[in-house]
């Protein structure tokens, strides 16, 4: 086993110490970092400086890795500023969209704490229906409670940079060209027919199972990885993803797990015969961008850093 991409390996892993940093600042290590670099500062927003150590100025930089994953979890909200910080989750980012009202500022000034509600009137005459909705679905304790840094994509709240292994195995399978698709199953003279499953009357090739196929079009466009389908479909994965730097990185992100999901509802067509209608396709693949992938937005490369790799010369398979 080898890694892909050893730098982002390495940010990954300078990103849990950055974590901890943010997380344990009572920690020795938190508490010298502190005294020796930013004494004046949270880490998050300590600058640089000047004449800093290697290790120093390698954690500082992994702060924007940080940033992309962390959400506040709300106690009473006086940490947390409305329109700078964090504070929201759903598919469409964790910040507040509405316009700014400069008479706010923290978090705290929508709560009620006589009755520990949301002021809800409040809340309806200054933000959009995306900020209400997401707003009004945070709980609040009775019990007074500090708010809290927590990683927005792990069920825990702690950082990870784990990859579902079913993720990561269909990644490497993808990446490798052996998919078990039917046109590779009857080139080495196990079907005798290479129809996709679907029903669309073309040749089910790699690209054609999870890119191509004409059923699958809409949800690509609906999911907003248009962009990432039509790049991909073009090359092999590793040569997408080198030629996706401009790229939303999110689009990268939620494009590999759309692929996984499309796989999977082929396969419960193929062997199960159960057809996914492609509306409920989407509500598989939002449920598990939104609850389940533990991954960090445009860190699809770790992924695939992590993947086995196979042999330069290629995959031999021996015949009987």
């Amino acid at each position: 086993m080898g890694f892909r991409d050893l730098r982002v390996f390495n940010d990954a892993l300078l990103g849990r110490q950055a974590w901890r940093l943010v997380r344990e600042p009572h920690s020795l290590l938190a508490r010298v970092m502190k005294a020796k670099y930013y004494s004046n500062f949270d880490f998050l927003d300590a600058p640089l400086g000047v004449s800093t150590s290697y290790t120093w100025s390698s954690i500082w930089s992994s702060k924007a890795l940080l940033k992309e994953g962390m959400v506040w979890r709300i106690g009473n909200g006086t940490n947390v500023r409305i329109w700078e910080d964090p504070w929201l989750l759903d598919e469409l980012g964790r910040f507040i969209t509405s316009e700014k009202h400069g008479d706010l500022t923290m978090v705290s000034e929508l709560i009620d704490f006589d009755r520990m509600e949301w002021k809800v009137s409040l809340i309806e005459a200054l933000f959009n229906d995306r900020d209400i909705k997401c707003i009004l679905s945070i709980p609040l304790s009775s019990i007074p409670m500090k708010d809290e840094l927590t990683w927005a994509f792990t069920n825990d709240a702690h950082y990870s940079m784990e990859v579902s292994p079913k993720v990561k195995h269909f990644l490497w399978r993808l990446c490798t060209n052996t998919l078990p698709v039917r046109s590779l199953l009857k080139h080495r003279h196990m079907l005798d027919a290479d129809e996709c499953p679907r029903g669309c009357g073309e040749p089910e090739t790699q690209s054609h199972a999870i890119f191509g196929c004409p059923f699958l079009r809409d949800l690509w466009v609906d999911s907003g990885c248009e962009r990432f389908r039509t790049l991909i479909s073009a090359t092999s994965l590793f040569e997408g993803l080198a030629n996706s730097q401009g790229m939303d990185e999110g689009v990268r992100t939620k494009g590999a797990f759309l692929a996984w999901v499309l796989w999977s509802e082929r396969n419960a067509l193929v062997f199960n015969a159960v057809t996914t209608p492609p509306p409920f396709c989407w509500r598989v693949w939002l449920g598990w961008w939104k609850n389940t992938v533990p991954i960090l937005p445009g860190s699809i490369l770790l992924a695939t850093a992590l993947l086995p790799q196979a042999p330069e010369s290629g995959l031999h398979l021996r015949r009987k």
